[in-house]
């Protein structure tokens, strides 16, 4: 938290799921008495919402959006604006 200050902590997945309503309030404890107080107070801790699959989902969104980023085509490089980074398909 004092490093990279996020402005949000999930715990998600099939695991954050079935340990985050426990033991949550004793991580955003923890979190309160070794982080800096500025860095803390801007961060949430929550559980994920996406359901068991939020993992999955992540995975298959990937390569979607790199199918999209080149307009469905393999061979075409991306747009300018495309956050990708350049692969070579064969």
């Amino acid at each position: 938290m004092n490093l990279f200050n996020p402005e949000r902590i999930v715990v998600a997945g099939w695991a954050g799921l079935l340990l985050a309503p426990r033991p949550l309030p004793s991580v955003r404890a923890a979190a309160a008495a070794y982080a800096l107080r500025q860095p803390f107070e801007r961060t949430v801790i929550e559980p994920g919402r996406l359901g068991p699959e939020a993992v999955t989902v992540g995975a298959a969104a990937l390569p979607l959006g790199r199918f999209l980023a080149f307009g469905g085509h393999r061979d075409v490089p991306p747009r300018e604006d495309c956050q990708w980074p350049p692969v070579a398909f064969r």
